[in-house]
């Protein structure tokens, strides 16, 4: 199980997010620890026309941080647990 600090967890689906690739070789430090080889996108979506996320997806794990880049917020994951 992987555990983000911030967000919404219970926000509705978002409708489509256009994203772009950024970089694909990023690495990403998280208080869960640092990630090497990541894949880095930008995202937008039509429901929040000022909003443009830079998204940071680890191999084997998924997301590990969003960062919103107007105002610097972030999204950490901050655990992972395994059963």
């Amino acid at each position: 199980m992987c555990e983000l600090s911030g967000g919404n967890k219970n926000a509705a689906p978002a409708e489509r997010r256009p994203s772009a690739v950024v970089a694909l070789n990023v690495t990403v430090r998280v208080p869960a620890g640092t990630f090497r080889n990541c894949l880095q996108t930008q995202e937008t979506t039509p429901l929040e026309t000022d909003l443009l996320e830079q998204k940071y997806y680890a191999p084997g794990i998924g997301n590990v941080l969003t960062v919103n880049s107007r105002n610097g917020d972030r999204v950490e994951l901050v655990r992972i647990t395994t059963n």
